[in-house]
C-alpha cells in the first residue's frame, strides 16, 4: 500500500510577505541605530576652527585643533583657555568658592582662582586670591588726600594751644640732617667732646639793639587738585626782637644759617651771651668796692670821712 506524500501549502500572497520581511528588517535596523551612542561629532571651516563635541563636552577649537573652550559634561561649566591649554576663565561651578555658582578667573602670579564679585559693595573678606602684603611704589598724594594723624607731624594742630601735661618737658629741635628730623637738645657731657672754656665780648653784646617789626606776608600755594588762587597769610605786627644780621655783626656765635644765608637768631643762646655781660659786670662791682674800701681807709688815715 502506497504511503500519501505530504502536501505543500500554496502561498497565498509571496509579495506581500516580502515586503514585510523588508519593513520589519527595517524597524530592527532604526531601533538598533538609536541604540547605538554617537561617540564624537565635529563641524570645522576650511581653516579647521569649529566645534567637536564628544563625552567630556562641547568644545570650540582653534585652527590648530587646541581647545579654547569647552562646555564640561560632568558639571556644566564652561571653561576658557589660552593659547598653551591653560584654564583662564570658568563659568559655572566655582573652584574658588566650592558649593557656589559664578565666574571667577585664574591668578597666575599667585596660581589661585579669583572669583567675580558683583553687586553695589564687596567686603574685603569676600575678596578671594589677594595677597598677604603690598609692595610700596613711588607715587604721590594731594594735601587733602591725608587725613590720618601723620599729616599733624608738623605739631600744626595741636602745639599752639594744648597744655603739656608730665614731669620733664624738652624742647623740640629741627635737624638740618638729610630728613630734618624732629629731635630734643641735650646737654649731657655724655654727648659732647672736645669741651673748652669760651666767651663772647660783654661790650658787644651791651650793643645789640631790640626792635619793633613786621612780619612780611606769607604766600601758600593752594592745595593740589584744588582750585583758587594762592592765599595770602598776613604777618605779625608790632613784634619785638633783634634782626640777625645786626646781631652776625655783634654776636654771631647766637646766629642761624639756612641755605647759606642768615636766617634767625638762637635767642636761647643769648642766655649764655648775658652771663658773661653779668660775669663782667660783677668783676667790675667787686673792683669798684675794692677801690671804695682803699679810698675810705685813705680818708680816715687823713682824719677825714667819706
Amino acid at each position: 500500500m502506497a504511503t500519501d506524500a505530504p502536501r505543500s501549502i500554496p502561498d497565498p500572497d509571496p509579495r506581500k510577505r516580502i515586503s514585510d520581511n523588508d519593513k520589519a528588517h527595517q524597524r530592527r535596523t532604526s531601533e538598533m541605530e538609536r541604540g547605538a551612542p554617537q561617540r564624537s561629532m565635529s563641524i570645522s571651516d576650511d581653516t579647521g576652527r569649529g566645534i567637536r563635541v564628544d563625552e567630556n563636552g562641547f568644545r570650540t577649537v582653534n585652527a590648530a585643533g587646541d581647545t579654547v573652550g569647552i562646555f564640561q559634561t560632568s558639571d556644566g561649566t564652561f571653561v576658557i583657555k589660552d593659547a598653551a591649554g591653560t584654564p583662564m576663565a570658568r563659568f559655572g561651578e566655582l573652584l574658588s568658592d566650592p558649593g557656589n555658582f559664578g565666574g571667577e578667573i585664574w591668578d597666575d602670579i599667585n596660581s589661585v582662582w579669583v572669583k567675580l564679585v558683583t553687586g553695589a559693595s564687596t567686603s574685603w573678606a569676600a575678596v578671594t586670591g589677594k595677597p598677604t602684603t603690598f609692595a610700596p611704589t613711588a607715587h604721590t598724594h594731594a594735601g587733602s588726600d591725608v587725613t590720618s594723624t601723620v599729616a599733624l607731624a608738623d605739631g600744626s594742630a595741636y602745639a599752639f594751644n594744648n597744655n603739656v601735661a608730665g614731669t620733664t618737658f624738652y624742647a623740640v629741635w629741627v635737624g638740618n640732617d638729610g630728613g630734618n628730623h624732629l629731635g630734643k637738645n641735650t646737654s649731657s657731657m655724655r654727648y659732647k667732646e672736645n669741651v673748652r672754656p669760651y666767651g663772647v665780648d660783654p661790650a658787644k653784646v651791651l650793643q645789640l639793639e631790640p626792635k619793633i617789626f613786621d612780619r612780611k606776608p606769607v604766600r601758600i600755594p593752594t592745595p593740589e587738585g584744588q582750585e583758587g588762587p594762592d592765599q595770602m597769610v598776613t604777618g605779625a605786627t608790632d613784634e619785638y626782637g633783634l634782626i640777625a644780621e645786626e646781631v652776625h655783626q655783634l654776636v654771631p656765635e647766637i646766629v642761624v644759617w639756612y641755605d647759606d644765608q642768615i636766617d634767625g637768631i638762637r635767642y636761647d643762646l643769648l642766655a649764655l651771651a648775658l652771663l658773661d655781660v653779668a660775669k663782667d659786670q660783677d668783676r667790675q662791682l667787686k673792683e669798684h668796692t675794692e677801690q671804695i674800701a682803699a679810698l675810705q681807709a685813705a680818708v680816715e688815715a687823713m682824719g677825714g670821712t667819706l
